[in-house]
């Protein structure tokens, strides 16, 4: 393996023309009218995506439940699991 550096792939004197050439592109001019209308509508869009939804208690009531099952059962399962564990275990044990 070399630990030499690795050669440029472009002459310096390419890189000025490139900032020359990026110097006479126009600028964008932003008024504040547009800059305040994008934002409320980007405002808008955040809204949309990310408010919660009206929910019935009902609903809330089943995401809730669900939510605590989960931790729950992996609970459970994973006790039933280390019991057959020690229990096959113990087995082999004479």
């Amino acid at each position: 393996m070399s630990t030499r550096p690795a050669e440029p792939t472009r002459a310096p004197e390419d890189d000025k023309g490139l900032l020359r050439a990026l110097g006479e592109l126009p600028t964008h001019a932003d008024d504040a009218a547009d800059a305040e209308r994008r934002k409320e509508l980007a405002r808008a869009a955040f809204t949309r995506a990310f408010a919660a939804p009206e929910e019935s208690w009902g609903a809330r009531l089943a995401r809730r439940l669900a939510a605590a099952a989960v931790p729950v059962v992996l609970a459970g399962v994973t006790l039933l699991y280390l019991s057959w564990a020690i229990g096959a275990a113990a087995a082999l044990v004479p």
